[in-house]
């Protein structure tokens, strides 16, 4: 066996599993006896027999009175585990999170793996790298074949623990400097949409958004096709207008179309908007204006593929393929798992839909 830092009672169960896991030891037939596997590992009979007992709580095997250790038909699932936040279970819950995390489950399943559920506890954040004590519990005991992390903000030290322990990770959302991640092109998004009012000789345009990254991007592509950004970002820490944050993204969006709307005499004539929850918000804000759409305001959003969302205006979206971000996630996780060394796919790229 090769040297680890792991117990060896624990190097011996691994390879018992690999054993079993390659065929070598069949189900419904019994493994060798503890004489010859004293032989077989280098080890004392005490640490065998711990071995064993492990095997036997964690599933892959039974004993049989006059048969002796028989590995079971049915073998437990290797656990994966799924990190979202704690927001999940608000009322309304967050659709695109909550969507990914159940087509995760439903994926994880199909390949014969058993998905983990674990919710972020902000007052873990700081004093430990896990933000849930049933995942570090998890790491600890080294239940995990993989983690993924939906929609989480920054982990960098979790990240670093599970790299260290050789813990196989994905990332759907913030962690950016994390090798295996999948991020949404945002680029992408403003690409086409500049393209698209270049296209309808629009002159004016602003855009909705929580994040000022993406809001520098638009106002440099706005200035060099020559179309007028006509509101300033207010989520930031400009002084010079209403900041707010509201704790439910659709009332989010409806106030902050509205403090926008009154805060300048200028009005657009398309409104781009970054999230789809944020945008229902915007377009009740709209609608309760009785500004027309398309006669008086264009307005644009970022969507999610299989999200049934409801605008009491029309909207054109630009939606992202949520089956494709679920299955890119597990294939790169499977990848590790299966001990290749895959890169992060390049940033998944939404498309328009005018209907």
């Amino acid at each position: 066996m090769k040297k680890t830092k792991q117990p060896i009672y624990k190097v011996i169960v691994n390879d018992m599993i690999k054993n079993i896991d390659d065929g070598k030891w069949q189900k419904g037939k019994s493994i060798p006896p503890i004489n010859d596997l004293v032989n077989m590992y280098p080890a004392s009979r005490m640490t065998v027999l711990k071995a064993m007992h492990l095997l036997e709580e964690e599933g892959y095997v039974t004993v049989e009175y006059g048969r002796g250790t028989i590995v079971r038909n049915e073998l437990p699932r290797k656990r994966i585990g799924i990190l979202c936040g704690d927001n999940i279970f608000s009322i309304p819950p967050p659709l695109f999170p909550l969507a990914i995390c159940n087509g995760l489950s439903a994926m994880l399943i199909e390949e014969f793996y058993q998905p983990n559920f674990y919710m972020m506890q902000e007052h873990m954040r700081d004093s430990t790298p896990y933000p849930n004590q049933s995942l570090a519990l998890d790491i600890k005991r080294e239940n995990l074949k993989g983690l993924i992390l939906v929609s989480t903000d920054p982990l960098p030290a979790l990240c670093k623990e599970l790299m260290e322990k050789k813990i196989p990770i994905v990332d759907v959302g913030g962690n950016e400097d994390l090798k295996h991640h999948i991020t949404m092109n945002e680029g992408h998004f403003i690409s086409e949409s500049i393209s698209f009012l270049s296209s309808k000789k629009i002159k004016s345009a602003a855009f909705m958004t929580g994040s000022t990254i993406m809001f520098r991007k638009f106002t440099d592509a706005c200035a060099e096709n020559n179309i007028k950004c006509i509101w300033k970002e207010t989520r930031g820490n400009d002084s010079s207008v209403v900041s707010f944050q509201s704790p439910i993204p659709e009332a989010d969006g409806y106030n902050y179309f509205n403090t926008l709307w009154d805060a300048y005499l200028e009005k657009p004539q398309v409104l781009l908007i970054s999230d789809d929850i944020m945008a229902k918000g915007a377009a009740q804000a709209i609608s309760a204006r009785g500004i027309k759409v398309p006669e008086d305001l264009i307005v644009i959003s970022v969507t999610n593929s299989g999200i049934p969302l409801f605008y009491p205006i029309p909207v054109i979206r630009y939606e992202y393929d949520t089956k494709k971000i679920i299955s890119t996630a597990c294939k790169l996780l499977f990848d590790q798992i299966t001990g290749k060394n895959p890169e992060s796919p390049a940033p998944i790229n939404g498309k328009f839909k005018y209907k």
